[in-house]
């Protein structure tokens, strides 16, 4: 399942994603702005005996876990494109230095990134706010818009909580990381199955949807949507 985190700045967005990398066991973490494509899939590399070899990028790493991409929109156009097949085919063929080989992304991708303008804009509509491409977007089954809204309760909370960790230096975690790790453990042994009546729900849905493309000048759902439903 990949999901999307878009959101203001100053909304966690990062702290999430990391902390949710910290209780997956294949977890990786990086920086979209930092991030190549070689850095990503793979890149070919020459070891001690002047041999090629190569060398497992940030989604191959996470193969089986979670990769989680900060800073999304600011990645180079050519580099977000080795996302395309790792997100849907879950794998990425590679032909560099004479090395022909297929390697496994089988993971889910977190990724975070800002609105088009720096922030959103409540009098536009979210879609024309993405600074990602159409074939990108619709790759991911959930997408949070985060919003940060003026709100004293919550701002108070939130300042209280921040400077009393400056005081006092702890950190206040709730639940803790331990039962989560064994939580997501669990779940991640459980493989459900999709039952006719469930098949039939997302079928109706699904056409319902489509047919609404009569009214619109785009098509509001594709085959690779109905996908992320099953999965979800």
């Amino acid at each position: 399942i990949h999901i999307l985190l878009m959101g203001d700045p100053s909304t966690a967005k990062s702290v999430i994603m990391k902390y949710a990398t910290s209780l997956i066991p294949r977890g990786i973490f990086t920086q979209g702005y930092s991030s190549s494509k070689a850095g990503l899939t793979a890149t070919a590399v020459k070891d001690e005996d002047g041999q090629w070899t190569l060398e497992a990028g940030a989604l191959v790493l996470a193969n089986g876990g979670l990769c989680a991409v900060d800073e999304l929109d600011k990645m180079n156009d050519n580099d977000k494109v080795a996302l395309h097949g790792a997100m849907e085919q879950q794998e990425i063929d590679i032909a560099k230095a004479g090395i022909v080989a297929k390697l496994y992304t089988r993971c889910s991708l977190l990724g975070g990134a800002n609105p088009k303008m720096g922030r959103f804009d409540l009098c536009v509509g979210l879609a024309q706010q993405f600074n990602l491409a159409p074939t990108l977007i619709s790759r991911f089954d959930l997408i949070y818009p985060v919003l940060d809204t003026p709100e004293e309760k919550r701002d108070s909370s939130i300042a209280d909580y921040i400077l009393n960790t400056h005081m006092t230096h702890t950190v206040n975690e709730g639940l803790s990381p331990d039962l989560l790790r064994k939580y997501v453990a669990h779940a991640r042994t459980i493989n459900p199955r999709l039952s006719p009546e469930a098949a039939q729900i997302i079928k109706e849905y699904y056409i319902k949807v489509r047919g609404l493309a009569n009214k619109m000048d785009t098509i509001p759902i594709t085959a690779r949507s109905l996908e992320g439903l099953v999965r979800l």
